[in-house]
């Protein structure tokens, strides 16, 4: 799957996240840190999970957007990915520091792919090995075509379902501070 994708996905985790910890009603065992350790493990297996599904990454496609510059596929999907992790970090804003874990989080196999296909890393020194080594697209023999319309899909529902669960969660914290 594509960056956005998976900063997406991160941003709906840390909303059902917060929601969470919001019905808790009381500190959480292990506090804020424990919060963003579990986005930040939660974000790089939502990664591993999406990637798992059949998918066709459309921004490394794109034919003329930036492709004058060297890795440009590289380029166009940390460009993408960043405007979707900043839309994560904004739509989150009182709690930036967890919604950043979790981008990160579902950032890191990626990461680590580039690191070993791109700067040689031995592959003995990647947690994600599995993800670090393989391809990145796996289309399941599906259409391309479909997969990115699916893809896009995908993108339209998670922005959706991210503001809707924030819109949620404010007004939810706006009642009970006036109670």
């Amino acid at each position: 799957m594509d960056a956005i994708v998976h900063a997406l996905s991160a941003g709906v985790l840390v909303e059902l996240l917060l929601e969470g910890e919001r019905r808790w009603r009381g500190p959480l065992p292990g506090g804020r840190a424990a919060l963003g350790a579990a986005a930040l493990v939660l974000g790089a297996l939502s990664h591993l999970a999406l990637d798992a599904l059949p998918h066709f990454n459309i921004v490394p496609h794109l034919s003329s957007w930036m492709g004058y510059l060297p890795r440009h596929w590289i380029t166009r999907t940390v460009i993408v990915g960043a405007i979707a992790g900043l839309f994560v970090l904004v739509n989150t804003r009182e709690r930036w520091g967890t919604a950043a874990l979790a981008v990160v989080g579902a950032a890191s196999p990626d990461i680590e792919k580039i690191a070993h296909t791109d700067a040689g890393m031995d592959p003995r020194y990647l947690v994600f090995r599995d993800h670090g080594t393989r391809a990145s697209s796996f289309d399941g023999g599906y259409d391309h075509r479909t997969l990115a319309y699916v893809e896009i899909g995908m993108v339209v529902f998670l922005a959706l379902l991210c503001l809707a669960l924030a819109r949620r969660r404010r007004g939810a914290l706006r009642r009970g501070a006036a109670a």
